[in-house]
């Protein structure tokens, strides 16, 4: 008798777990069921709103069409950089003074300081057109830098649209991931 009783509960709480098992797979599949329903509703949703709007992409749109900052750096001219200096300048010219002339020593030193000035003179000029050919280099390549760049966007843009015209899978994806994320859906 407690065998039988033993066994009629075994099965009734076996009868009860399946219950609970299907309750489970029931809720699964009906929650499943309205995720499924919302996404093919929101799909629904944005194939009639896009049947009424043209989602073209503009393909030149997408192109990257902005100026460098400023105008392409010009090389340094004459305002920047003063005239190379010229030994036969007045500003080299040994001053003698008036006893200057009598003393060959006094002559060496004239000479020697108008020498050292022009000499100082030089490097200054050598050192100032460096640094602004210098600056002007670097500018020139941020801007060159600049102009590879926006053509190598550009010409990215150019190689998507000709995949697109020639339906290369990839490509179509793309463009239809570019026109559902241009889609705007009014709620």
């Amino acid at each position: 008798m407690w065998q039988r009783k033993q066994a009629a509960e075994m099965k009734r709480l076996e009868r009860e777990r399946k219950a609970q098992d299907i309750q489970q797979k029931k809720n699964l599949a009906e929650d499943k069921t309205i995720r499924a329903q919302k996404a093919l509703d929101s799909m629904n949703e944005i194939l009639s709103y896009t049947l009424n709007i043209d989602d073209t992409i503009d393909w030149e749109s997408l192109k990257n069409k902005v100026n460098f900052s400023e105008s392409k750096p010009s090389k340094p001219i004459y305002p920047v950089i003063p005239p190379k200096p010229n030994s036969k300048d007045e500003r080299y010219k040994p001053k003698l003074g008036f006893l200057g002339g009598f003393s060959r020593k006094r002559q060496e030193k004239a000479r020697n300081q108008a020498n050292e000035l022009f000499q100082n003179d030089m490097r200054n000029w050598k050192r100032n057109k460096r640094v602004e050919f210098d600056r002007y280099n670097r500018a020139l390549e941020e801007y060159e830098l600049f102009l590879k760049k926006q053509e190598e966007e550009n010409r990215l843009i150019n190689f998507k649209k000709e995949n697109y015209f020639k339906c290369d899978c990839e490509a179509v994806l793309d463009y239809c991931d570019m026109v559902l994320s241009n889609s705007k859906i009014s709620k």
